[in-house]
């Protein structure tokens, strides 16, 4: 799928990230950049940021945290990511994909200890993650 949005972007500088869920959408950006398709990244950047695709960004939080952190070049996601995070911890325990997060990424937002999610939240989160 990615590549065929891709070779269709680069013939016709036209492609439709409407009918994509935010994984591909996600990862035809990552592609992007490798192919160092600027224009492309920051359409779909600017696509995903929209304010209708928020709430989809924030169910999908840990995706986005794994994705702003290893792509530093993409600064309107770093900065959603960023902001989002400082205002809001809990987006992390509440998103869709809280099990697919990382051992290290949830070591760190556990000892930071200044979260504002219940004790019995996390507890049920970490049993979650334990089992996935």
């Amino acid at each position: 799928m990615n590549f065929i949005e891709l070779i269709r972007y680069v013939y016709s500088s036209v492609i439709n990230l409407s009918n994509n869920d935010i994984k591909t959408n996600l990862a035809i950006l990552i592609t992007a950049d490798e192919l160092c398709l600027n224009d492309l990244c920051t359409f779909i950047e600017e696509y995903l940021l929209d304010n209708d695709n928020k709430s989809l960004l924030k169910r999908n939080f840990v995706l986005i945290q794994d994705v702003a952190t290893r792509f530093t070049q993409f600064s309107k996601l770093v900065q959603f990511y960023k902001i989002n995070i400082q205002q809001d911890l809990s987006l992390i325990f509440s998103a869709d994909d809280f099990a697919t997060i990382k051992q290290e990424i949830l070591l760190d937002i556990l000892v930071k200890n200044n979260h504002s999610v219940k004790s019995i939240e996390i507890w049920d989160k970490l049993m979650l993650w334990s089992i996935a």
